[in-house]
């Protein structure tokens, strides 16, 4: 459920910095931070 909650996030941040900073062109480099932490990963250690 927390990475539900945290990838909405992630869009609601994107969306709002894209109207901020204007669109990214298709040829453009594009970069998200992303955190995983320890909860989310599994038995076999994938990060989910």
């Amino acid at each position: 459920m927390n990475v539900m909650w945290r990838t909405m996030l992630v869009i609601w941040r994107a969306r709002w910095r894209k109207r901020r900073e204007g669109l990214v062109s298709p040829t453009g480099v594009a970069r998200i931070r992303l955190t995983t932490l320890p909860t989310d990963i599994d038995i076999l250690r994938h990060m989910n």
